[in-house]
């Protein structure tokens, strides 16, 4: 990650260096959560967030990673209660982000499996509904 971190601080406009670096944190993200650290894997995402402002499709996919760790039927380690919820707004925020920046498709969003554990959300709805 940090010979990534380097490669874009040295040339910002590269796409592919931005997508090398998401890659590896979202990596990162699942085998963290798998080992049952959902707090790491929460850090994880939020360090690759910042990485895709403005970037729809980006943002969409790193909410589903987001809500994937928070669901205790995912399979993976169950995350205390603090950091399932932190996940849950997480995953949230990326979806209104992606929203916000341009991502359409809420059927695709009402649909995905990925977040089932968003759906019991009161914010849910509310997402869905904007226009």
């Amino acid at each position: 990650i940090s010979f990534q971190q380097q490669a874009l601080t040295a040339v910002p406009g590269q796409t592919r260096y931005r997508r090398c670096l998401s890659d590896h944190y979202r990596r990162l993200a699942m085998v963290r959560a798998s080992a049952g650290q959902a707090a790491k894997a929460l850090d994880a995402l939020r360090e690759c967030r910042a990485l895709w402002a403005g970037q729809p499709e980006s943002l969409y996919e790193l909410a589903r990673d987001a809500a994937k760790v928070a669901d205790p039927a995912s399979g993976e380690r169950v995350p205390d209660d603090a950091t399932q919820e932190n996940l849950v707004n997480l995953a949230l925020e990326l979806l209104e982000e992606a929203i916000a920046a341009g991502f359409q498709d809420r059927v695709r969003i009402r649909q995905d499996p990925a977040l089932a554990v968003l759906r019991s959300d009161a914010r849910w709805q509310q997402l869905l509904s904007q226009e």
